[in-house]
């Protein structure tokens, strides 16, 4: 903060604006620079002066560069709709023969291992999200993962697992690279084996619409994973 107190001479604002302005601008240069030009263009520096040059600078800042200021309002409101949202979580349908493939359900879904490689036979992969699952709440146009919950594992080492999203199919979505990965490490004491607490996974917000497949990997083929998903949609 910078202290104004009746009686600072000219140079002593300079010498606290700059040091105040240092920190700030390593990320906003742009602004730091203008309001530094702004105070620097006063011959006679008072308190007022310098707050109406300071104020003066950051309008014209905001008018130049509107689309800056836009990009990163909209950045917090995902930011803040991330943190403080309501969360759904999603079992497999009954019929995912069309493309509603999860909803409201207490059936798990199940991912099926192949040998030391994620499963690669039919019906391996987990279909998880199908492309009218979403939106659920009306008004909202994306949606992620926030979390996965494990509640049967039919093999005591670990398990690595691959989420998959796009618009065609799995393989194209594999090709393109359009993964995130993750990891368990079970236990071989059966009262204790990994399940019941969701874990946080990490992944890309996502358009309404996108397919989410889920593989899983393990040393043992046929190895299963069966699991429920947590996530949240946005508006923006």
């Amino acid at each position: 903060m910078i202290d104004l107190r009746l009686g600072l001479t000219e140079a002593q604002v300079n010498v606290q604006v700059e040091a105040a302005l240092a920190d700030y601008g390593a990320a906003t240069r742009t602004e730091v620079a203008v309001v530094g030009t702004a105070v620097r263009a006063q011959d006679d520096v008072s308190v007022n002066q310098v707050n109406a040059a300071c104020a003066a600078a950051l309008v014209d800042y905001d008018a130049a560069t509107g689309e800056e200021i836009a990009t990163v309002d909209a950045e917090v409101e995902v930011i803040e709709q991330h943190l403080h949202n309501r969360e759904h979580f999603f079992g497999k349908s009954a019929d995912q023969s069309g493309n509603n493939w999860g909803g409201d359900t207490l059936t798990a879904y199940r991912a099926i291992s192949g040998n030391g490689v994620y499963g690669a036979d039919a019906n391996d992969e987990a279909k998880v999200i199908g492309s009218t699952d979403t939106p659920i709440e009306p008004g909202h146009a994306t949606f992620d993962f926030r979390e996965i919950c494990v509640i049967a594992l039919s093999s005591d080492t670990v398990y690595k697992i691959r989420i998959v999203w796009g618009m065609g199919t799995m393989a194209d979505a594999i090709m393109a690279k359009q993964y995130s990965e993750d990891m368990l490490v079970t236990s071989t004491d059966k009262a204790n084996k990994f399940g019941g607490a969701p874990f946080e996974v990490r992944m890309p917000i996502l358009a309404d619409g996108t397919r989410v497949w889920i593989q899983t990997r393990n040393a043992t083929d046929n190895a299963t994973m069966d699991f429920f998903v947590g996530f949240h949609e946005y508006t923006v």
